[in-house]
């Protein structure tokens, strides 16, 4: 792709990138190309959102552009986390205030680039909660020069736009806070200019982004781990590198899953010491199952933890009535991601394919059980506590 595009240029590109989409598995058939075309326009508003609009003049938290439940659940996002995405220059200094809140942890990543930038590279990661003071007030600058050894602060590139991604993440949905933050420029810049060498720039920019995110979290990255380790089973990918795009300090780990009626499948592992792990299930497009109102996500504080210290957790159509399980609904084949953060050992589960008879025999005797009432108030709960988080 050019450094510049017109929009039948652009136009040609996002064709070339559906023909490749519908030669995947998932893209076979009426409702295959259907859902390929859902997912590309999905895409194409997301890269309107965060590589067209933006001006790192004018700076902004991009929330409910970024990801959104029903909305914007491509790429797998976590069910724990809010995502906050900010562009900035490194020629002027930023101000981030607010108050920290009491969620599990917020990170702030920085990327010298963006997704789909030849050249983009991993530039740092950093706890918002060790960097604020002792009542919880959020007070960084971030800039490419430090502003003074005392000063919190966020590092960014001199010399190109840093993308800052803020994952705040919350354990205990109903009953931990989130944080409050705002996003200033403390310098006086000019406006963008969008002249034609402007935008041109970004539309090639637009569909690179979409390539490479359809290709690195997407659609064929749930292919590769199909062609990788075949379906039902869990590695651990590799995804330090630059090219990887994601946070380095995480460990991913996972699996295609495919079950029939009828059916269920055991995810078991062992739980090493970590701050925070989940599993959450998405389709084989990378779109995040709904998790505001059905069960599939759970994290460390929400699973029960076996007596001998293994989790079991049961994948199915039908409710177990246990707490442990991740409902799939009608879906027979689908994606799970497991997330290990600061853990003592990177843990890659077991899945055991039976019938949904069997689970209840398998399963160990200290194994919390839950009844439909119990079950419809935390389908409610978590509608409540996801509706509260994008009230901001």
């Amino acid at each position: 792709m050019t450094d510049m595009m017109d929009w039948p240029a652009y136009q040609h590109a996002l064709a070339a990138i559906r023909a490749r989409l519908l030669a995947l598995p998932a893209g076979q058939g009426r409702d295959g190309m259907a859902a390929m075309d859902r997912l590309l326009m999905e895409a194409s508003a997301s890269a309107y959102n965060l590589v067209m609009a933006p001006d790192p003049t004018r700076p902004e938290l991009l929330c409910d552009r970024v990801f959104s439940p029903g909305g914007y659940d491509w790429m797998m996002p976590n069910p724990d986390f809010l995502y906050r995405y900010a562009f900035l220059d490194g020629r002027y200094r930023y101000r981030l205030r607010g108050k920290r809140g009491t969620s599990t942890f917020l990170d702030a990543q920085t990327i010298a680039g963006f997704f789909g930038d030849p050249d983009l590279k991993l530039f740092d990661s950093h706890m918002v909660g060790d960097m604020c003071d002792a009542s919880g007030v959020i007070d960084l600058i971030l800039s490419a020069e430090r502003p003074g050894p005392d000063v919190p602060w966020i590092p960014l590139h001199p010399e190109r736009v840093t993308t800052l991604i803020l994952r705040e993440c919350f354990g205990d949905w109903t009953a931990e806070q989130g944080a409050r933050l705002s996003l200033s420029l403390g310098d006086l810049a000019p406006a963008r200019r969008d002249d034609a060498r402007s935008i041109g720039d970004r539309l090639s920019a637009s569909a690179r982004m979409i390539d490479f995110c359809l290709s690195t979290f997407g659609p064929d990255f749930c292919q590769s781990i199909v062609a990788r380790c075949g379906e039902n089973a869990f590695v651990h990918v590799e995804t330090s590198r630059d090219e990887d795009a994601s946070n380095p300090g995480v460990a991913y780990v996972p699996a295609a899953f495919r079950l029939e009626a009828g059916e269920a499948l055991l995810l078991s592992f062992p739980v090493p010491k970590a701050r925070y792990w989940s599993v959450h299930l998405t389709d084989r497009l990378s779109r995040t199952f709904d998790y505001a109102s059905r069960q599939t996500s759970l994290n460390n504080r929400q699973a029960h933890v076996a007596a001998d210290g293994v989790v079991h957790v049961v994948l199915s159509a039908r409710d177990p009535g246990i707490s442990n399980w991740l409902d799939c609904g009608n879906t027979q084949e689908g994606m799970i991601l497991l997330r290990w953060y600061g853990a003592s050992g990177i843990v890659v589960p077991t899945i055991r394919r039976m019938s949904f008879g069997e689970v209840s025999t398998l399963l160990p005797a200290d194994t919390p059980s839950i009844t439909p009432e119990e079950r419809g108030a935390l389908a409610a709960a978590r509608t409540a506590a996801v509706a509260a988080r994008y009230q901001h």
